[in-house]
């Protein structure tokens, strides 16, 4: 099922639409103005764009800027300061320096990356970059230069094929969801950035975990979670004080849940099988409520979906039918059942940056 879900995943990638157009007007709400950048697997581009206080996005005077070839994973520093983008088909990483005005410039050479990257993540105190790697079962790591630019430091092996990772709060472990493995390996993370696995080195799981995997910190615990390729489910894991991982049980999500992101309070996940979102609160024990049974439409494929909690509300990316759809949350983090924005980007958008 994961080989399964990999491979649609990666057809979604490559299709790619007609010219962008003029989407619908958002709702007559104040919004706080913020950048957001946009990635294009369709046309290798990032759309650079500026939330207005009307809730509408305006392309930045350059609207776009080249990636590689199969972008299909954006991160941005902690500081704001650059972005860098995995790309899937020619293995590499793009470098980018956000300007005064958010125009993004590309700085460097693309860095080489072992081939066939599933996940790229910055570390959470901003020094690293890790990537895993499907061909070489690999967890690479790169340094964040001072002038942005990435250098290898570093690659640990892996027991099996890693698909995607995800670090403790505390930034001293990683969890890692595989291929073929339904167990979540355990890492502990030393002072150059560098992983060994902890004892025990997995943690059974209750389900067919492939991630991606979340993390929260509530009522000062800290818990992992991790969708389930098996079906509609996210398992959910406490954190020990060792670092070894426990599971607190499951919750039901739509069909084939591709993608989740949280926010102080809720979680959303974007289910590509039924074309849906589902929203929960997190309880102060660190499990998850549905909030609802009836699931919100999400266009055609929801690949991704983002929260921009400055101005309370959820983007879906709807890469098949090249849409970013944008729905508000009510009070309690339900979210409302059509879309107050759906603007047409015209080449598969497949993640979202706000700055």
């Amino acid at each position: 099922m994961k080989t399964i879900l990999g491979i649609l995943s990666f057809l979604l990638l490559i299709l790619s639409g007609c010219a962008p157009e003029t989407g619908s007007k958002a709702s007559p709400q104040m919004r706080t103005s913020r950048l957001v950048y946009i990635l294009n697997s369709g046309d290798n581009t990032i759309g650079q764009f500026r939330l207005n206080t009307s809730g509408n996005l305006e392309a930045l005077t350059i609207p776009t800027v080249a990636t590689g070839s199969c972008p299909r994973m954006m991160v941005m520093d902690k500081k704001g300061e650059h972005v860098y983008v995995g790309n899937y088909c020619d293995d590499t990483i793009s470098q980018f320096q956000v300007g005064q005005d958010g125009a993004l410039s590309e700085i460097g050479a693309p860095v080489s990356i072992p081939a066939l990257a599933e996940a790229m993540v910055l570390s959470p105190d901003g020094r690293f970059i890790y990537t895993t790697s499907f061909q070489d079962r690999s967890i690479s790591r790169y340094q964040i230069n001072t002038d942005g630019t990435l250098s290898l430091v570093g690659a640990t092996s892996h027991p099996d094929v890693p698909l995607n990772l995800i670090f403790s709060p505390s930034g001293k472990y990683v969890y890692v969801a595989s291929l073929a493995i339904d167990d979540i390996t355990q890492y502990e993370v030393h002072s150059d950035g560098s992983l060994s696995l902890l004892s025990p080195a997995t943690v059974p799981t209750q389900s067919c975990p492939s991630g991606p995997l979340g993390v929260k910190t509530v009522q000062g615990h800290d818990y992992v979670y991790v969708l389930s390729c098996a079906g509609a489910q996210i398992e959910n894991y406490k954190i020990g004080t060792d670092g070894a991982l426990s599971s607190q049980g499951v919750v039901t999500t739509g069909l084939f849940p591709i993608n989740f992101a949280f926010t102080s309070m809720n979680v959303y996940t974007a289910n590509i099988g039924d074309a849906s979102i589902s929203s929960y609160s997190i309880q102060v024990n660190g499990e998850l409520q549905n909030l609802s049974q009836i699931s919100i439409p999400a266009g055609l494929t929801p690949e991704n979906v983002e929260v921009d909690e400055l101005n309370n509300e959820v983007y879906i990316l709807d890469s098949f039918s090249n849409k970013i759809l944008r729905y508000a949350k009510n009070v309690g983090g339900t979210l409302r059942s059509e879309p107050n924005l759906v603007i047409d980007s015209g080449a598969t958008p497949s993640r979202i940056l706000f700055k």
